[in-house]
């Protein structure tokens, strides 16, 4: 799932913003209990009926429901720029958007990532919603439903900041109600239903609920009237998250339902009677999931606060603690000890790096996402494997009747939300086991804290004061009063905060008393703001208000506007324009700015004392928290232009009550707008009659004319004459204008002069501020007129040494010496004509500047040959200019090649002229190894004698280090000596190695020497001549052949470790043990491949050909002693080796072919009729799948009624072609008319092994 990514969006956007704003929206919600009224006053709608929706919707059958879009962002937008009209509430419309696509994120058909930050930012905003995301049916009772977790997503690596998933969606197979029958009856079949918008006919893919543990979505039940159910396609991960892919056929906006069931899931105790100690879980789940970045033991040491609640774990987790007790004794104590909040995110949220479980565990508040990330994290440090989940829970359920359907439904709303864990729940010491699903949050309540303590709505807050309306300064105290209940829960001891939500001002605490009473006392002075003071006191997030009203003998306050942008504005281009101003009371100790004060907005004519109606909107707005003005306005477009003022009213009123104060008022100073009015018009431009925007015509010659013309057009799209268009030149030159014609044309005759570059040229032609421009490619002669390069001619091939670049410079001209400008061009190193790769970029640019110049510094590596070496410039027709222009590669044009070497040979020089001499067992290395220059092969337990002699550009080396290594062993250091010039001979080593004690594997060893930090070594390549072990990957298997593809994988090994550089041959046998591999066809690749570098192998098989006999096969993998390595390449050189067969089963198709089928006495005069002792004549073919006619088998005609009863049935056999002609006697049991009736043909192959039955009905 993608992050929320801040630098897309606007300035001073942050996490931290985007809960405080949410914040304020629960205040201001909860202080209205939420109200329906409310919603319907500030956002101007009423919830619809869930089915209201659907009143213009097709029918269909069986499903038609409402449920809100997932992956349609339409409903959540709405949700958010509901919650934007509410005061202080001023999300951005990125900002909207960014929290909408973390939920489409979660929903969409990718399944990547998830940021935990914005996922947390995402279930605060979602907790407030009651629009749904899809509908429960055909359940026994809601008690049934209430604790199924709808599962979306699952990941299992953490970064520190997210969670991603590592696990490649494969395509999965429809459960069939067959097998439900047989394995599942007992359980539910539920069927979901949700609403598809796709936006273009097509493929879609989206994430679709399903159940623990494994995705039973059945087969047939993917109901969409617009799709085609033939490109249907269900996928899903390793971790069981399911993805349905759809081919719709229209736009339509159409209902989907589909039917799935969950298992039934152990209970605690059962998992944990038969659970056993997590150290036994298989190493191949412990390599998955129990990481923690960059391991488990660094993550505790890095993260403090992650390691205190760790040792506190540590004295409550012991040793013989099972998987499932270790996994409740985390949850527990994340239940007793964490909070479910947000003010920690509101008021220190995560850092854009902070590891999000430190901060979780540094606050002990958090979210649904922050408590299952402390428990992955958790497990993980206590050798729990485990994985993290994003889905919905079923808390909370409302049954609602659609009377539509007719039927009881659940909706699962947005507000379900949710994230939970999977465990790996070892069962026996072997690690056989199985994944169980955990509820960490199960006792967890959103809102009033953890645990089993209490949830929203356990809590109520009623607020009173003893002061309503009076003077400040004059000794009026406010005694506020906050008391808290509850029916279950202890309302003692709970800190109260009281809040001026006016003034966004927290104003005191208080602790309750045992009835939960608690309360302040705020003197009426010149710290509060004159007017209506609305109070707020809270626990957690219940909340509950009061206020009161500030008076006095000075109620003067001061609204004043300080900024209009711009100052003019064309209606008929852009009819917005921006103010800004602040509402401030002067008679507070620091001149405090009033919040959420309603301000109205008047244009008048300059110098006019009457407000023009209708001319702005809105019209009014509200102060943000700290008294400012800040609001787009937008202008009647009828306004005529001239010359206008803008003044802004305060008329006592504020947001959040319906009182008026109108005493308490004032009026802004005016600011000056001057309003335009200009006509838009449209320039259309041609060249050489190419429409503009095809950027690579016209191409013409130097000393053409070309032929401009530019049409003007108005806003209907009628010409406009006698206006002059202007052309120009990419330089911003004028080049030529004309007059406008009767149809508004204007042509211009431009002449290619000398000083045109050659290549693309843009021209524009413009009317005013409109314009439309184009390029034209001047096909000219391009060339590098290189100055002598490189320089230097001589360079160290080590950075440490001096002179270790080069650079290049040069102009990239025309044949008229015109600059090119942002030509793209290489440069190469060539040894004898063949490129090499030794070149390393050091500065400067590839392309060619605004002056055409080339300016380029390069150095070698440090591999590289010491010798005499060609530098080539190479420029290739490819232009790319800076910013939205378009790109050119215009490399067929032959004049826009240019190819310079060198005016001097390059020379690599090493400055320490290292040569390493390496010898095995006396023999020298070579450079290459094949069957004509073959390595040294030994058999384990050989002794090996290395031996090297190293000298430099002054002799035999005396001092560094000779390092030799084992590639093929991990790159192991086997042996290192440092000289110190007492060698004998000097800079000579030898050593000997017993293949034994080494413990080398099979197969070919690279064995690298090296020496000092010079970069140079040499390297060689022995044979240890032993056999290995070759492991399949599958078990026996059927397919059908002809059809089915299918995959044979591996790897080889010895001893654990991994083989590389081996080629092996896939080899198909029968029975008998007769090779038959030729019938083996493949889909990629071929018999033989070269195993890859881990040791695996993978044959990628499209089909058995259909000329194989049916029957019992076997498949073996079979190493023929080639090997294949850079730097060596041998035939049949190492002991040859099997893996085991691998027993599978191959079958043949069968296809009943229709010919006819016909009665013999009535069919011409009554062929739509069954008539009384006539005779029905059935007639075919059944084929093999390779199309050859089956003979001497039985075939069963039956005719059936429309309600599957049999009337009649035959059988007889095949002929030697494999042809039949059966007959049926019509009596009066058969139903009048043929079309009442059906018949079938059926071959049943039960008689024989490994062929495929076949059925077809005669139409």
């Amino acid at each position: 799932m993608a992050g929320l990514d801040e630098g897309s969006l606007t300035t001073g956007f942050s996490k931290k913003r985007i809960i405080g704003i949410i914040l304020v929206a629960v205040i201001l919600f909860s202080t209205f209990a939420f109200a329906l009224t409310l919603f319907s006053t500030i956002f101007n709608t009423q919830r619809l009926d869930p089915n209201d929706n659907l009143a213009n919707a097709p029918e269909e059958d069986p499903i038609l429901t409402v449920p809100p879009l997932p992956w349609n962002l339409s409903d959540i937008l709405d949700f958010f720029n509901a919650l934007n009209q509410t005061p202080d509430v001023d999300l951005t419309e990125e900002e909207i958007e960014d929290l909408a696509e973390q939920y489409e994120d979660m929903i969409d058909g990718s399944i990547d990532d998830i940021d935990l930050s914005s996922m947390a930012a995402l279930i605060g905003a979602l907790l407030f919603s009651d629009e749904e995301v899809f509908r429960v049916y055909d359940y026994d009772d809601i008690s049934s439903v209430s604790g199924n977790l709808w599962k979306y997503e699952s990941f299992d690596e953490y970064t520190g900041t997210s969670w991603e998933c590592t696990s490649p969606l494969s395509d999965y197979s429809f459960y069939s109600y067959s097998n439900y029958y047989s394995q599942h009856s007992g359980q539910d079949i539920y069927n979901i239903s949700m609403p598809l918008s796709p936006e273009q006919v097509g493929y879609s893919s989206f994430i679709i609920p399903n159940l623990f543990p494994t995705p039973y979505i059945m087969s047939g039940s993917i109901d969409v009237p617009n799709i085609n159910p033939g490109e249907t396609r269900l996928m899903k991960t390793g971790f069981n998250s399911t993805t349905l892919t759809l081919d719709f056929t229209s736009t339509e906006d159409v209902n989907m339902s589909y039917e799935l069931f969950g298992a039934d899931l152990p209970t605690y105790n059962e998992l944990n009677s038969s659970a056993v100690d997590a150290d036994y879980t298989p190493e191949s789940i412990k390599d998955r999931y129990l990481q923690l970045p960059p391991d488990i033991s660094t993550y505790i040491s890095a993260n403090p606060y992650f390691e205190s609640h760790y040792n506190n774990l540590d004295t409550i987790i012991n040793d013989d603690d099972n998987a499932v007790v270790v996994a409740s004794k985390i949850r527990t104590y994340l239940e007793n000890n964490f909070y479910f909040g947000l003010e920690a995110m509101d008021n220190d949220p995560p850092a854009d790096d902070e590891d999000t479980v430190e901060w979780f565990c540094e606050h002990q508040e958090g979210v649904w996402s922050d408590f299952v990330s402390a428990f992955c994290a958790f497990g993980r440090a206590f050798n729990l494997s485990c994985r993290y989940i994003d889905g919905y829970n079923s808390r909370f359920l409302e049954e609602v009747y659609d009377s539509i359907e007719g039927k009881n439904a659940i909706p699962i709303m947005y507000r379900n939300i949710y994230n939970w864990a999977e465990v790996y729940v070892p069962t026996a010491v072997d690690g056989t086991g199985k994944w169980a699903q955990l509820d960490v949050c199960e006792n967890i309540s959103p809102f009033n804290g953890s645990g089993p303590g209490p949830g929203f709505g356990d809590f109520n807050i009623s607020v009173s004061t003893n002061f309503t309306d009076g003077y400040r300064n004059v000794g009026n105290v406010a005694n506020i009063s906050a008391k808290l209940t509850s029916e279950n829960y202890s309302v003692s001891n709970r800190i109260i905060e009281f809040r001026d939500v006016t003034m966004d001002t927290t104003i005191g605490q208080a602790i309750t008393d045992t009835n939960g009473s608690a309360w302040i006392t705020v003197p009426i002075d010149n710290n509060q703001t004159i007017g209506a003071h609305l109070i707020v006191a809270s626990y957690s997030l219940a909340y509950g208000s009061t206020n009161y009203t500030v008076t006095g003998s000075n109620t003067t306050i001061n609204l004043e506007l300080t900024n209009l942008t711009p100052t003019t504005v064309n209606v008929s281009q852009d009819p917005t324009f921006r103010v800004q101003g602040y509402l401030e009371d002067p008679n507070t100790i620091d001149n405090r700015r009033i919040a959420y004060a309603n301000i109205f907005y008047y244009l008048f004519e300059k110098g006019s004392s009457i407000p023009i109606p209708l001319a702005l909107s809105p019209v009014s707005n509200y102060t943000s928290t700290d008294g400012s003005i800040d609001q787009i306005l937008t202008l009647n477009a009828s306004l005529p232009s001239g010359e206008y003022e803008l003044k802004a009213d305060f008329n006592g009123s504020w947001v959040w009550s319906t009182d008026i104060y109108p005493y308490i008022n004032d009026s802004s100073n005016r600011l000056d707008l001057n309003i335009t009015e200009e006509e838009v018009y449209s320039v259309q431009f041609y060249m050489n009659d190419v429409e503009a925007n095809n950027n690579t015509n016209p191409v013409i010659t130097r000393g053409a004319n070309l032929k401009l013309e530019a049409k003007l057009l108005n806003e209907t799209g009628g010409p406009v004459p006698g206006e002059i268009i202007k052309f120009y030149n990419s330089s911003g030159n004028l080049i030529g204008q004309n007059i406008t014609n009767l149809h508004g044309i204007a042509r211009y005759s431009y002449k290619i002069k000398n000083y045109v570059p050659a290549g693309p040229n843009k021209l524009r032609a413009a009317y005013g501020s409109f314009q439309n421009s184009s390029y034209f490619v001047l096909n000219a002669p391009i060339n590098f007129t290189l100055n002598s390069f490189p320089n230097p001619t001589s360079i160290s091939k080590y950075d440490s040494y001096s002179s270790s670049t080069f650079n290049i410079q040069d102009h990239l001209l025309d044949d008229q010496n015109n600059p090119i400008k942002y030509g793209q061009f290489s440069v190469d190193m060539l040894d004898g004509g063949s490129e090499t790769f030794y070149l390393s970029y050091e500065g400067g640019s590839y392309y060619s500047s605004s002056t055409g110049i080339i300016d380029i510094d390069h150095s070698v590596l440090d591999t590289t040959p010491s010798k005499n070496y060609t530098i080539r410039v190479s420029f290739d027709g490819i232009f790319d200019y800076p910013g939205a222009e378009p790109y050119f590669d215009l490399s067929t044009f032959s004049n826009f090649t240019s190819i310079k070497n060198g005016t001097s040979d390059l020379e690599v020089f090493d400055p320490y002229n290292v040569t390493i001499l390496f010898r095995i067992n006396g023999t020298a290395t070579e450079p290459f190894y094949d069957d004509s220059t073959l390595p040294e092969r030994y058999n384990k337990g050989d002794i090996i004698m290395f031996a090297v002699d190293i000298s430099n550009y002054s002799g035999p080396v005396t001092s560094n280090t000779v390092r030799f290594y084992d590639v093929d062993q991990g790159n192991t250091l086997i042996e290192s000596h440092t000289f110190n010039g007492n060698e004998i001979p000097k800079g000579h080593y030898n050593f000997t190695i017993d293949t034994n004690n080494a413990g080398w594997n099979a197969g070919a060893h690279q064995i690298r020497v090296s020496w000092g930090n010079m970069g140079v070594y040499n390297s060689t390549y022995i044979i240890i001549n032993e056999t290995a072990t070759i492991s399949l990957d599958q078990s026996e298997f059927s397919i059908q052949r002809g059809v089915d593809n299918f995959i044979i994988s591996g790897d080889i090994t010895d001893e654990s470790d991994s083989l590389r550089g081996l080629e092996v041959g896939i080899h198909l046998y029968d029975t008998s043990n007769q090779d038959l591999s030729e019938y083996i066809n493949y889909a990629t690749g071929s018999q033989n491949i070269t195993i890859n570098n881990d040791g695996t192998f993978s044959f990628d098989i499209s089909s058995i050909d259909m000329d194989l006999q049916q029957g019992p096969y076997k498949i073996r993998v079979e190493f023929n002693g080639t090997i294949n390595l850079p730097g060596i390449f041998l035939n049949d050189y190492m002991v040859h080796f099997n893996s085991e067969f691998l027993n599978f089963n191959l079958t043949a198709g069968t296809e009943i072919l229709q010919q006819d089928y016909y009665t013999l006495e009535y069919e011409d005069e009554y062929p739509n009729y069954w008539v009384d002792t006539d005779t029905l004549v059935v007639v075919g073919n059944l084929t093999w799948d390779n199309n050859t006619g089956i003979s001497y088998k039985n075939i069963n005609v039956t005719v059936k009624n429309l309600s599957g009863n049999i009337i009649a049935n035959n059988i007889d056999q095949t002929d030697e072609f494999g042809g039949f002609n059966i007959s049926l006697s019509i009596d009066d049991s058969w139903p009048t008319l043929r079309d009442n009736t059906e018949i079938w043909v059926e071959f049943n192959s039960n008689d024989f092994y490994y062929v495929i039955s076949s059925t077809k009905q005669f139409s």
